[in-house]
């Protein structure tokens, strides 16, 4: 086979992405996390209380934070240390917290939260290109928001929490950005064990039970994955922890993409797609997220780096085909076998069959057949295309083939009558083993029998091959093409059939 420029380039190109596999996985193996925000984020240490928790999960796991008393994002848009850490790059997450109150006043969050957030959200794209700017919803005052009510208004917890939660949504939507919902974790522990103290007296930061709770929501959000039974448990009982671990895995497991939080959070490319095919000729359509780059398999030896490419097949059969979607962070790789049939019609279904005593021989004369089911009409059935039976009981039997295909499907049945003189006890069947399946290039048989012959004919039923061999052989088969073909091997004793896959 002549190769051609574009061949060679297609190969060379997946040489390469099979080089920067190690590298981009290296950096992918440690989930890198950097925390911003204030003492509702440093109080308790909550960064270190969920690297404990990954830690104790098995995770690989690195954690940073830039923690300043009483700050705002605003605050740290004008922060060196703040930015210098999130232009070190590399991190899978940037979290975000405001102060308390801002994200709860309806009016000032647009000009006092949303545009500082927005900044910081383009800096760590900038630096992060991997990564994902994610929300730190935080908890409402114990009582409502003091400032209101320590001036004489009115305000509950409940409502706060409404109001935060809203304000951090709508920043996030606006970004796309996935959202842990610590504030929520802490309203349903409070309607579920209100005797559960989250907060310190100041009615604003939180006891370690709230920040334990809190680094339970993290981890669930990050990991997207149940923190029940960890056994990190930080100062908490072990029924306690257990409590706050379920509340935080429900609220975040069960609401993923309430909450913006997917399988692709982060910038990684994964790989999908789907197919139509008219006879040889299939049409693929990339459904991948965030790649760059693709190169398909066909199957068949041929390749393509086009994102949705047009491929027409040589032959009907069985193709194992590839699709890898990369992009500067990672690699991924999806596989599908497909049928690939030259015509579109249903099967027409027959059969005949040949007997020696009670033992019968179907053998089938279908077209355009895929799939076979026989029924022998004494219990028994068989998916084979040739198969045999053997008949213990004197009577008249229905045999049925079923035959299916993408198009449709078609049946018949026939009458077979079984005679008393026909009937033996030799339930006895010679060994025969055929490996491997699916084939590459080689045939192998392993049996005990002393003479047979085989053949190997296509699905539709044309005859390719046809030796007599005696006990254990092997054949070459590299000049097949892939596909699905049937094997057929004759003894003084039967016919025995078996359906085989080439996968060169």
């Amino acid at each position: 086979m002549k190769t051609t420029h574009t061949q060679l380039s297609y190969k060379m190109l997946f040489a390469l992405l099979i080089l920067l596999l190690p590298t981009i996985f290296a950096t992918a193996q440690t989930t890198r996390v950097l925390f911003i925000g204030n003492s509702l984020t440093g109080v308790n240490n909550l960064p270190n209380q969920f690297e404990s928790l990954a830690i104790s999960a098995g995770k690989q796991i690195y954690v940073e934070d830039a923690t300043i008393g009483g700050a705002t994002l605003q605050d740290h848009l004008n922060n060196t240390t703040t930015i210098n850490k999130i232009q070190q790059g590399n991190w899978d997450y940037v979290v975000l917290q405001e102060q308390s109150q801002l994200p709860s006043w309806e009016t000032d969050r647009e000009f006092l939260f949303y545009p500082y957030a927005k900044s910081l959200d383009s800096i760590i794209k900038i630096y992060n290109p991997c990564g994902a700017t994610m929300f730190f919803m935080t908890y409402a005052h114990r009582n409502g928001d003091l400032g209101i009510l320590q001036n004489g208004g009115y305000d509950t917890y409940w409502d706060m929490q409404q109001r935060i939660r809203e304000g951090y949504m709508e920043i996030a939507d606006s970004l796309n950005s996935p959202v842990s919902p610590v504030g929520w974790a802490f309203r349903q522990c409070r309607l579920q064990y209100p005797n559960i103290e989250l907060y310190m007296p100041d009615f604003n930061h939180p006891t370690d039970t709230g920040t334990y709770l809190a680094a339970c929501t993290f981890y669930s959000t990050i990991f997207q994955d149940s923190s029940i039974g960890l056994p990190y448990i930080g100062n908490m009982t072990n029924s306690k922890a257990l409590i706050l671990q379920s509340i935080a895995s429900k609220i975040v497991l069960d609401s993923m993409s309430l909450w913006n939080i997917s399988s692709n959070t982060v910038g990684y490319a994964t790989s999908n797609f789907n197919f139509s095919d008219s006879l040889l000729t299939v049409s693929y359509n990339n459904m991948s997220t965030n790649a760059l780059n693709y190169y398909w398999d066909f199957g068949d030896n041929n390749h393509s780096i086009i994102q949705n490419p047009v491929h027409t097949y040589s032959s009907s059969g069985l193709y194992n085909v590839k699709l890898i979607a990369s992009n500067n962070c990672n690699s991924d790789t999806n596989y599908r076998q497909i049928s690939i049939l030259d015509y579109n019609t249903p099967p027409i279904c027959n059969f005949g069959f040949t007997s020696n005593n009670n033992a019968y021989s179907f053998i089938d004369s279908s077209h355009y057949a895929v799939y076979y089911s026989w029924d022998f009409g004494d219990g028994d059935t068989s998916n084979s295309i040739n198969p045999t039976h053997v008949y213990n009981i004197a009577n008249t039997y229905s045999v049925k083939l079923k035959v299916t295909n993408i198009f449709g499907s078609d049946s018949i049945t026939k009458m077979i009558i079984i005679n008393p003189n026909g009937i033996n006890d030799n339930k006895n069947k010679p060994k025969i083993e055929i490996y491997p399946n699916p084939l590459q290039n080689t045939l192998n048989i392993r049996t005990n029998i002393e003479n047979y012959s085989t053949q190997i004919r296509s699905i539709n039923n044309v005859l390719l091959y046809n030796s007599t061999e005696s006990r254990s052989s092997k054949t070459d088969i590299s000049k097949l093409p892939n596909g699905i073909y049937i094997l057929t091997i004759h003894t003084k004793e039967g016919i025995y059939t078996h359906r085989l896959l080439i996968a060169n």
